[in-house]
């Protein structure tokens, strides 16, 4: 399911871990293909899941089970070998908005500039989604402006942040 248009009221709060890498002008975003890519084969429960009905019902075939468990097997062990060489960073709050994405410092001192964000949103893969941002001090909070990114990692950002907006209204309805 393609989520619609990203609209400027839709948020999305909560935790993940993330880090911030300076960013050299003319560099190419790094890890979007890639990540893109194992997003749109659903390893590991990510950005964009199957459905459980689907696995249950008879549109999903026995082979195409068999190849997702192989798939998700292979990005598993791929994803362990990662964490051994690079663990992943801190937790922290952020809030995502369409154009820009608002956390708190918890001690992190960013300078006012261009940076990558790197959010590690596949939960299990130590493999980050990195954001262009301008990030700017926002009283006791940092704000993180989208800076232009390229077609792919816009795409990815718009469907992370329409899962994380569905999965909180979800979360308000069952409780």
């Amino acid at each position: 399911m393609q989520p619609p248009d990203v609209h400027s009221e839709l948020t999305a709060r909560t935790r993940m871990p993330l880090a911030f890498q300076t960013r050299i002008d003319g560099s190419p975003t790094p890890f979007a293909t890639l990540l893109s890519r194992l997003i749109d084969i659903g390893g590991l429960g990510g950005v964009q899941e199957a459905d459980e009905k689907d696995f249950e019902s008879s549109t999903v075939s026995d082979a195409m089970r068999r190849l997702h468990t192989k798939v998700d097997l292979l990005l598993w062990m791929g994803a362990e070998l990662l964490a051994i060489h690079r663990p992943l960073p801190a937790s922290r709050s952020v809030t995502l908005y369409a154009d820009k994405l608002h956390m708190e410092p918890n001690g992190m001192e960013i300078e006012d500039e261009r940076q990558w964000l790197l959010l590690y949103c596949l939960e299990g893969l130590p493999m980050p989604l990195p954001l262009p941002v301008t990030v700017q001090r926002d009283g006791d909070g940092m704000l993180c402006h989208l800076d232009t990114p390229d077609a792919t990692t816009q795409e990815l950002y718009n469907q992370l942040l329409f899962r994380l907006h569905r999965r909180e209204i979800a979360a308000r309805r069952q409780s």
